[in-house]
């Protein structure tokens, strides 16, 4: 059965589970953490401090990722860093 064939939605992510984790590589291992993540009730805060941590981990090179939401009125602002420089980098960006 391929995922679109799967009848009910926690069918598909029983699936992508189970895909992601027979790849013992660090991408699947973050997918799966993500997934994970999806279905905790952690706070905001915390979940987008996961995301960023695991953008590190998983991009060849990254030493530091945050996370921007931006507002209604359209400001941004940093919601998720993993280390002091990038929230400095980023006040810049929005200045």
């Amino acid at each position: 059965m391929t995922m679109s064939e799967a009848a009910e939605p926690g069918e598909v992510s029983e699936r992508l589970v189970e895909q992601v984790t027979d790849r013992p590589d660090d991408l699947a291992l973050a997918i799966t953490e993500l997934s994970g993540v999806l279905l905790t009730d952690e706070g905001l805060d915390t979940t987008l401090r996961r995301v960023a941590d695991l953008a590190c981990r998983t991009m060849p090179g990254c030493t530091a990722a945050g996370v921007t939401l931006v507002g209604q009125d359209g400001r941004a602002e940093t919601a998720a860093c993993t280390h002091d420089l990038v929230l400095q980098v980023d006040l810049r960006q929005y200045a």
